[in-house]
């Protein structure tokens, strides 16, 4: 007889490129390293889609995927199901919901881990309707994974007698480690979506204004956000790419984002809003200073591990100086990284990461 599945990971992997597929992907690593037999369904977009539309097809995609996931279920058994999602605004909340159900449905117990950026946003708006929703979500779940005390708080507020366990992101330390590579000119680096919300078109707006000589790559597509809006970024950058200051790669994959963070001399990432970026980890585990907006956890992980500096969202002056500020200081810029590598060898790691997540699946598991 074949061995029973200890875990049923359903989430967005690749060819679905983002934080959440490589936060997922690690995870999973490191539970099979952990002697957890783990299966996972996919339900990354099957078709280019906007989270959070209401739309036929996204509808049709939730449906099927809950359909999915209590088949998987029933057919595994698994001793428990690890549901990834965002959970926020109310549309990916209440698919999430779905998701839960099925698996409760076919008699697992379930995890769900939260990676969403903006909880208080949704809960704010007004809407009683996602309050309402997040509530049952996290009274559904055995455990409520999230990523930061902010976002604990929040699922808190709304479900007091939720348990909710705070289990930070991970990175493998022996894959993103730092390399020694010569570069004649200093590299600024961006890796995400290409956006409004990760603040892409800031930083085009700031290396503009920066001083040193830079070239900066930047990593990433529109992803969720709207094709119309990565062009528009392009075209404000013509002037960048034609001078040679500036390279648009597009959508990448985890070995050649890894190949632009170990070559580069700073990590930019001026978002509006977000959660754990897994790629400011990455960038630190691979010993580049980063620079970052103050919001979600970025600013604390910065501050806290003295890897680089912390400036304020759509403040193009401030970024543009920060950049010059590390830029013109090679020493400074060493101790930050080495400061950053540091800070992920002892918290960060998916080694130690993995070790918490495995003895909380084998706690919840069935």
């Amino acid at each position: 007889m074949a061995a029973r599945t200890d875990v049923l990971v359903v989430g967005t992997l690749y060819p679905t490129v983002g934080g959440i597929a490589s936060a997922i992907e690690d995870q999973v690593q490191a539970l099979r390293g952990r002697g957890l037999r783990v299966e996972v369904l996919n339900t990354g977009r099957r078709r280019r889609r906007r989270p959070g539309s209401v739309s036929f097809e996204n509808g049709a995609e939730a449906a099927l995927d809950a359909a999915r996931v209590f088949g998987s279920a029933v057919r595994l058994r698994p001793r428990l199901v690890a549901v990834h999602t965002v959970a926020s605004p109310v549309l990916p909340a209440v698919r999430a919901l779905t998701l839960v159900g099925a698996a409760r449905a076919a008699g697992a117990p379930v995890i769900t881990h939260i990676h969403a950026y903006d909880l208080r946003e949704s809960l704010t708006s007004g809407s009683s309707r996602y309050a309402a929703v997040l509530a049952r979500l996290a009274r559904w779940s055995a455990r409520v994974v999230v990523l930061h005390d902010g976002v604990a708080a929040d699922i808190r507020g709304v479900a007091p007698d939720a348990s909710v366990v705070i289990v930070p992101n991970c990175v493998d330390c022996e894959r993103y480690r730092p390399v020694d590579i010569t570069e004649g000119t200093a590299r600024v680096v961006f890796v995400g979506t290409a956006g409004r919300r990760k603040g892409a078109v800031v930083l085009v707006e700031a290396l503009a204004r920066v001083r040193h000589p830079i070239v900066c790559d930047i990593a990433g597509g529109p992803a969720e956000e709207e094709q119309e809006a990565y062009d528009d970024l392009r075209r404000a950058g013509a002037s960048l790419v034609a001078s040679g200051r500036l390279e648009f790669h597009g959508e990448v994959d985890r070995e050649r984002s890894l190949a632009l963070l170990q070559r580069a001399s700073l990590f930019v990432l001026p978002s509006f809003a977000e959660g754990m970026p897994v790629a400011l980890l990455e960038a630190m585990a691979c010993g580049v200073a980063a620079i970052v907006t103050d919001v979600g956890a970025m600013g604390d992980i910065v501050r806290e591990a003295g890897c680089g500096l912390v400036v304020s969202p759509g403040d193009v002056d401030a970024l543009a100086d920060a950049i010059d500020s590390l830029l013109g200081d090679d020493r400074r810029r060493s101790l930050m990284g080495a400061a950053g590598r540091k800070a992920i060898l002892e918290r960060h790691c998916c080694d130690a990461v993995g070790d918490t997540l495995a003895a909380l699946y084998r706690a919840v598991s069935r």
